[in-house]
């Protein structure tokens, strides 16, 4: 009896589903035609599904008449009705229409889904491909630059001056390519030639603390930039471009005007028989399609500059009249020279990416990204002179790279139809520096995330989704530059792992709640450090198009393999090593608005937020007395002073920066001329809160006291140099202590970029406005004398006190429906400045472009 029971219920079921009708089809934009990946598809009883990577939806509804919505972040909600028979299929294809009630833009990073930018409890800045490509940006910091809240000091970032100048260690920023971290796994350094210009969906800037999700060294702010998918259709770029740089404002700085240094570059003016002009010039090539199941994403890039700084001055010439430069010593007593280093950038860069989208497993996809470059670049540190060697280093002061870099990033995702999301992804990234001054360095970092988020609208709980995942990342590094470690070797590892949540909420179709958990775990060889960080943000929609956030969240930063054991000189100036370096935290705070706006057909965003950071054991590369000379006698003579005189990173207590942020950003028509609108405005006041702490005890004070007597060739020196071998405090380290501001911070910066396109002609133009930097190290006004190191940064600072005022500007023309020229002019007025004293920016570089798109 019980098995004719069981049967029948059996039979029930079976009939029961068999009465089910199916509703399926596909999502595409009425715009571009192209399927949408994850539109929310839901029934009245709240059933539904997502569509999966081929834009395709299929779900079982009972017989009957069914209202189904369509959602997706960035266009409008759809509602259709749909009558549904028992054991049938319905077949439907859907439209979605773009939202034009503003200016919509879907970003990732915030917190690792697909979310509108006004709905964010975080400051973003979205920038998109055209700026690059238009402005002709031959890297991504030159776009970075032209970002409101963002500059780069001698290619470190700063987002609202949350970071200073560290030469080039412990980056506070995290830079990401496709969610994935850039940094070098050693020194925490990004490298902006590496990354792909020619292949750029958009680049997502999250201003303030974002360890949450993205871990150590994104203390002050997130960079990412998302590479493309193919389109339904084909696409094809080809640009090419040349140009020149002008002479500089101070004519004797003109350095290939000089004919001691026309054998040098080799480029002769054909009528003055002088040195050319040095120039620049290069490719980019990319394409994408989609071939069956198959997504293919090409790039590469060709870049060559000769550079705008010249060679060292010789130490001598050969019997042919060329000048030579004293490189070493070799054991048997002969002295080696070699030609003069001059600053340069030559490179050759591809990317390639694959997506496979499996037909029999709906919403399955696995892919494999990767990137490869080989460049030759110099780099150097400080300027020759303030006078006439602006645009010269000082000899002995460039450090020539050979560079080999490339990465190689599996992944896997699943699109359920549940709303829920899975992703694996992972790196492998290759580092080779090989570098002149025995600095070479070598680095091997292997990165696995797994990352699952749940949008529970599939389940009734609308506006709810959950994001949650686990991440490690491990490092191998080999270089001469490392060897203050405990075996010193050179060779040092670091492993960073950590689990991560974070929640949003949605309510009353007003208010959105975030929050997030992050605990992390780090070790750099025998050292193991572990801590817990948290975030909390809401975002309130007060009327339509106007939205007031507020977020508080924490950040933390281990320091880097690089920070605790470098040993090296970068430009005559020692790097001491600091094992116990300890790890710095913060918590950010911010109040803002983001109103939308529409005028015509012109339609954005204007955001205002006030920000409050504060950290705690805040490291700064520092200048003082490291070690002891050896032998410690009774003197001190020039030569001894020099070996223990140099820079190390070190705690120095508490520290804040606040300040206001404003943007605007905008696109669209007014009349028959489209506009493209990027403004924004940044005061920080970076603020040291205790500068009277003592950071550390110098070896050399610990070992003499005050017996450290000096024997300087002119002795009104010797009293010059007394700060350097007081307590090592802010007050004794900074150039500038009124107002205790931090140093190497831009307390002003204003940025402007506007475009305007008319039947095929486009004018556009970019400008920025900075305070100079006032505060940097003490040292370098101390030295600046001809004994020991004669800049001229002092008599510069002093005459420099103006705010800088730069000016780009470009027009194109298109010759034919696929094709235009353009001609742009960066520094249009040839403004002479530096954004960090000591080292000079470029003069006027005038290019011309020529861009095919298939």
């Amino acid at each position: 009896m019980r098995i004719f029971l069981v049967l029948g219920l059996l039979l029930g079921a079976i009939c029961a589903h068999a009465q089910l009708g199916i509703l399926r089809g596909t999502v595409s934009s009425s715009d571009t035609k192209d399927l949408l990946i994850g539109v929310n598809v839901i029934a009245k009883n709240g059933s539904g599904v997502t569509t999966d990577i081929d834009g395709r939806f299929e779900f079982s509804l009972s017989p009957g008449t069914h209202t189904i919505t369509f959602r997706y972040i960035g266009f409008e909600n759809l509602e259709k009705t749909y009558e549904i028979k028992a054991g049938e299929a319905t077949e439907v294809k859907v439209m979605l229409t773009p939202s034009v009630s503003q200016l919509e833009m879907v970003v990732i990073s915030a917190g690792r889904y697909e979310q509108r930018l006004e709905e964010l409890t975080v400051s973003m800045e979205v920038i998109k491909p055209y700026l690059i490509e238009n402005r002709n940006n031959t890297n991504i910091s030159q776009v970075l630059d032209q970002t409101p809240g963002v500059i780069l000091v001698d290619g470190e970032p700063q987002i609202r001056g949350g970071s200073g100048y560290s030469f080039g260690a412990g980056s506070r920023v995290q830079v990401l390519l496709d969610d994935i971290p850039m940094l070098s796994g050693d020194i925490g350094r990004p490298n902006w030639g590496y990354l792909p210009t020619e292949n750029v969906e958009q680049i997502e800037v999250i201003k303030g603390a974002s360890s949450v999700l993205y871990g150590s060294a994104a203390l002050s702010g997130v960079i990412n930039l998302r590479t493309a998918y193919p389109r339904d259709e084909p696409i094809t770029k080809v640009s090419i471009f040349k140009g020149v740089y002008s002479a500089p404002r101070t004519s004797p700085d003109l350095y290939w005007r000089d004919p001691d240094y026309r054998h040098e570059l080799g480029v002769y003016h054909p009528v003055q028989n002088m040195v050319a002009a040095p120039m620049q010039g290069g490719a980019n090539f990319f394409h994408s399609r989609k071939v069956g199941q198959l997504d293919v994403t090409f790039g590469a890039n060709l870049f060559s500059d000769m550079g705008f700084t010249g060679p060292e001055i010789p130490d001598k010439f050969d019997e042919n009249g060329r000048p030579l430069v004293w490189d070493s010593i070799e054991e048997s007593g002969d002295t080696l020279f070699r030609r003069p280093a001059q600053m340069s950038e030559n490179r050759a860069r591809g990317n390639l990416n694959l997506r496979y989208r499996f037909k029999n497993i709906e919403g399955l996809s696995v892919g494999v990204n990767s990137n490869a470059m080989y460049s030759l670049s110099s780099f150097a540190l400080l300027w020759l002179d303030a006078d006439t060697g602006l645009y010269r280093p000082r000899t002995r002061g460039i450090t020539t790279t050979e560079q080999l870099n490339f990465n190689i990033d599996p992944y896997v995702e699943y699109i359920g139809k549940k709303g829920r999301n899975h992703k694996l992804k992972t790196r492998y990234f290759h580092l080779d520096n090989e570098n002149t001054n025995n600095q070479s360095n070598y680095s091997r970092t292997y990165f696995a995330e797994y990352t699952v988020s749940q949008d529970f609208s599939h389940y009734g709980i609308e506006g709810l989704n959950i994001t949650a995942g686990g991440m490690t990342t491990y490092t191998d590094a080999w270089s001469n530059l490392y060897v203050a470690n405990e075996r010193g070797d050179g060779e040092n590892f670091a492993h960073n792992s950590a689990l991560f949540m974070q929640i949003d909420k949605r309510l009353f179709h007003r208010l959105t709640l975030s929050g997030g958990v992050r605990y992390e775990w780090f070790r750099i060889n025998n050292d193991f450090r572990e801590a817990p960080i948290f975030r909390a943000g809401a975002n309130y929609r007060v009327l339509d198009g106007t939205f007031v956030r507020a977020s508080i969240g924490q950040g933390i930063r281990f320091p880097t393999i690089g920070e605790r054991f470098i040993v090296t000189a970068v430009g005559g100036q020692n790097i001491f090593p600091n094992p116990n370096l300890q790890s710095e935290r913060s918590y950010n705070a911010e109040f803002g608005v983001k109103q939308g706006f529409e005028v015509g057909g012109f339609r954005g965003f204007v955001d205002a937020a006030v920000f409050y950071q504060e950290f705690d054991n805040f490291i700064e590369f520092t200048f003082g007395t490291w070690g002891v000379p050896d032998p410690l006698g009774p003197g001190l003579n020039i030569q001894q002073l020099n070996e223990i005189l140099g820079f190390r990173s070190v705690n120095t207590g508490p520290a804040l920066v606040r300040g206001l942020d404003f943007s605007v950003m905008g696109q669209g028509k007014i009349g028959g001329v489209e506009l493209n609108l990027l403004l924004g405005y940044t005061y920080v006041q970076p603020l040291v809160l205790d500068p009277e702490n003592v950071y550390i005890v110098s070896d050399l004070e610990t070992a003499m006291g005050d017996n450290y007597p000096i024997v300087p060739e002119n002795p009104a020196d010797q009293v010059g140099l007394q700060p350097v071998f007081a307590p090592i405090t802010y007050q004794n380290t900074s150039s500038f202590g009124d107002g205790n501001l931090l140093k190497y911070r831009v307390e002003h910066m204003a940025k402007l970029d506007v475009e305007a396109t008319y039947k095929g002609f486009s004018l556009g133009t970019s400008v920025r406005m900075m305070t100079p930097i006032r505060n940097i190290d003490r040292a370098f006004i101390v030295l600046d004398t001809d004994l020991f190191l004669p800049s001229g940064v002092t008599q510069w600072m002093e005459d420099n006190q103006n705010p800088i005022y730069v000016m780009d500007l470009r027009a194109s023309v298109k010759v034919s429906k696929r094709s235009k020229v353009a001609l742009i002019v960066n520094n249009l007025y040839n403004t002479e400045y530096a954004i960090r004293p000591l080292s000079i920016e470029s003069p006027r570089l005038t290019m011309l472009q020529y861009s095919l798109e298939i």
